[in-house]
């Protein structure tokens, strides 16, 4: 009988922090599999992955699934009858597409077609990129076949009969972060000198406004000081032009090369997200995070402590960042051996080959299973 290509369903979006380390374990499905993997995303309508994933090539879904607020508000209210009506619909579509597999990424949608899966038997796996779990993984980690997990410390926040599911691999990353360009050619490219201290500062792909308006007013004194500046605004961020010098800062309000950026740079300035403390770790980069104080279950401050913890970043509060940031940028270029510390233990910490190890885990599942059933039918 001839082997039919694996059916896998993908659960991610929300944020890039989700919906990007799903896509690089796709890809690795894709390549390890030598094409024999079909992929449906199951996500929202009016977050990143809605135009993403189109993009990309993969068949999209939606599900109506709402975040809960922390807050008492109207949406409270249909909050449950969304869920409810979330569940009803992702049941209906994994009947649809009868998937082998279904791989939930995190995020609040997460938790209905993770139990829509369960209900039907199909296996369920699920990634956590944080070190604290989202509520939608610790609920279905219990009905889970597996878990794969980027940080040991996640493993302590399961249910005691779940652990034993969870593996470490580390936090997958899309592109060509472990191949970074030469430092000298990359500051060239971007428009400055070689051979000068650098740093890269961002808040995601939407920018971070506390970490701007420090940045911007920072920039004259850091490069007086002879600090290069590369500064990722996010698009709803615009400088004044009169805060730019005109030598040693470039701004992007996107930077689509981050790689470069990160070969380019000394020093990185950005908050504990799951995905930018991977690059991090992937590319070996000295870092001062700062958490997002308001990110749910406080997770990027987690994530920070982590870092600090195992040496690899400096931590700076958000709420101090106008007094300490300058200070910080200027005390650490100048002690090149912590710089250097910092980045090989971040290094330590990183798995490059986390996308392929959570793929082949998954077709292993599936041709065992694949195996199981074929054995059953021929008796």
């Amino acid at each position: 009988m001839e082997k039919q290509p694996l059916k896998i369903v993908v659960v991610a979006g929300g944020t890039g922090g989700h919906l990007f380390p799903a896509m690089a374990v796709v890809e690795s499905l894709e390549r390890l599999s030598n094409g024999q993997c079909s992929t449906d995303f199951i996500g929202t309508a009016t977050r990143i992955e809605s135009t993403i994933v189109p993009r990309a090539g993969y068949r999209f879904h939606t599900v109506p699934a709402t975040g809960l607020q922390k807050k008492f508000s109207m949406s409270t209210l249909s909050f449950a009858f969304n869920m409810v009506r979330s569940v009803f619909r992702a049941r209906a579509l994994l009947r649809s597409i009868k998937p082998d597999i279904v791989l939930c990424a995190g995020a609040y949608m997460s938790y209905p077609v993770g139990l829509a899966a369960s209900l039907l038997q199909i296996p369920l796996f699920l990634m956590e990129s944080n070190v604290y779990p989202g509520k939608a993984i610790i609920q279905l980690a219990a009905r889970a076949s597996k878990i794969f997990v980027a940080f040991d410390e996640t493993t302590k926040y399961f249910h005691p009969r779940a652990q034993n599911k969870a593996e470490t691999v580390g936090n997958p990353v899309r592109g060509s972060f472990s191949r970074l360009p030469d430092k000298q050619q990359a500051r060239a490219a971007l428009g400055l000198a070689p051979v000068k201290s650098t740093i890269l500062c961002f808040g995601g792909s939407l920018g971070a406004n506390s970490i701007n308006q420090v940045v911007e007013h920072s920039l004259r004194p850091l490069t007086e000081a002879g600090i290069q500046v590369i500064w990722q605004t996010g698009n709803f961020y615009m400088p004044s032009p009169e805060s730019i010098p005109s030598d040693g800062v470039a701004v992007f309000p996107f930077i689509h090369d981050m790689a470069q950026a990160y070969a380019a740079a000394d020093l990185v300035i950005c908050r504990a997200g799951a995905t930018s403390i991977a690059e991090l770790c992937l590319t070996g980069t000295p870092a001062i995070l700062v958490p997002y104080p308001h990110a749910a279950n406080n997770h990027q401050e987690i994530n920070a402590k982590v870092m600090e913890h195992r040496r690899a970043a400096s931590v700076v509060k958000d709420n101090q960042l106008d007094d300490k940031l300058i200070f910080a940028v200027i005390s650490l270029l100048a002690d090149r051996d912590t710089l250097l510390a910092m980045g090989e233990n971040a290094r330590r910490m990183a798995n490059e080959h986390a996308a392929d190890d959570i793929a082949r885990s998954i077709l292993e599942f599936a041709a065992s299973r694949h195996e199981t059933e074929s054995r059953a039918k021929e008796r």
